[in-house]
């Protein structure tokens, strides 16, 4: 970051009062735009593409910010920091973080708070560029924003990024478990191989809806997520019947697994995608002195999908840095 005023050294604080019942902020804007070939294009709020005309250049789109901030009543009494695509960062952006975060307005690292600041306007354009989100005024270019609600667009786009771009292994897991930590009351009354004799009978029940009928597993697994009478094997049966869970794009060892059985290991040797295994039956440690492994439950896999597109959400907003003009004031 290049050297520029330290605005905590001025008094020029907004009397704008922040709202105390705002925990979570969040920065956004609402358009991109991108300098191409003298012409800038613009991603419009419904993902289409719209151009200025050359003779506008950057002084265009620059026009446009201070026309929308115009609106905003008092905007012009607060000074801004910085241009990031085509929203600013504000002072009042800087006093809401030190109050979000309880601390002492001049004392804080005015370099990385404003860096924190800026990944977080990137992170919002990049997202709502990508159609998961939709931004407006009130959080938008606005020294008076609503902090809540751009939290709240943060954390819909870090969850659509997980969903969409986070590179793994994506593998998708039902399972009945028959012993979990400890014995529940079925086996408690009949005995561990009558309770193992039923979860089997309910994994047949589900993988012959996934392989034969074409559901998903997700929709299979709710078969078991319906069936109250599982209870009595396993007390978290609902929770225990479905999920995902992903793991790292290269799988070299099954230590890249954290904790995956064997047989999920070699199931993804040689899986491709779309893939089901066949029924495992998985061991577990039980709550017990020995801590000896058990049959414990079965299982069925599928590996969904591989996604190699970003190791992490940073490296996917820093490649949105380079389509944006930023500029520290």
């Amino acid at each position: 970051m290049r050297d520029h005023d330290n605005p905590f050294l001025h008094n020029n604080r907004s009397n704008k009062l922040i709202n105390s019942t705002i925990f979570r902020v969040g920065i956004g804007l609402v358009i991109g735009g991108i300098l191409l070939g003298g012409v800038i294009i613009l991603i419009n709020s419904k993902g289409s593409i719209a151009e200025l005309p050359e003779t506008g250049d950057e002084d265009a789109e620059l026009e446009i910010m201070n026309i929308e901030l115009d609106k905003i009543e008092g905007s012009e009494n607060i000074q801004k920091l910085a241009r990031v695509g085509r929203e600013y960062i504000f002072y009042t952006d800087l006093e809401y973080y030190a109050y979000q975060n309880l601390l002492d307005i001049e004392s804080l690292d005015y370099d990385s708070v404003l860096d924190y600041l800026v990944d977080e306007s990137v992170l919002l354009q990049a997202g709502e560029n990508e159609g998961w989100v939709e931004l407006d005024s009130e959080t938008f270019n606005n020294p008076f924003k609503d902090f809540s609600r751009r939290g709240q667009l943060v954390l819909e786009i870090k969850e659509s990024f997980n969903d969409n771009y986070q590179s793994g292994t994506y593998v998708e897991i039902i399972t009945v478990w028959f012993y979990n930590s400890e014995l529940g009351d079925y086996a408690k009354e009949h005995g561990i191989d009558a309770a193992k004799e039923l979860a089997k009978s309910k994994i047949d029940e589900v993988y012959s809806l996934v392989t034969e009928d074409g559901k998903s597993m997700e929709e299979a697994a709710q078969i078991i997520i319906d069936d109250s009478s599982l209870s009595q094997l396993d007390e978290n049966y609902d929770g225990n019947a479905y999920g995902i869970r992903i793991f790292p794009y290269e799988i070299e060892s099954i230590a890249d697994l954290g904790g995956g059985s064997e047989n999920l290991y070699k199931f993804l040797e040689s899986a491709q995608e779309g893939d089901i295994s066949e029924i495992f039956l998985e061991r577990d440690i039980p709550r017990s002195e020995t801590e000896e492994l058990v049959d414990a439950y079965y299982a069925i896999y599928k590996l969904t999908v591989k996604v190699n597109e970003y190791s992490d959400m940073n490296e996917w907003v820093d490649s949105y840095k380079t389509k944006l003009k930023i500029e520290i004031l």
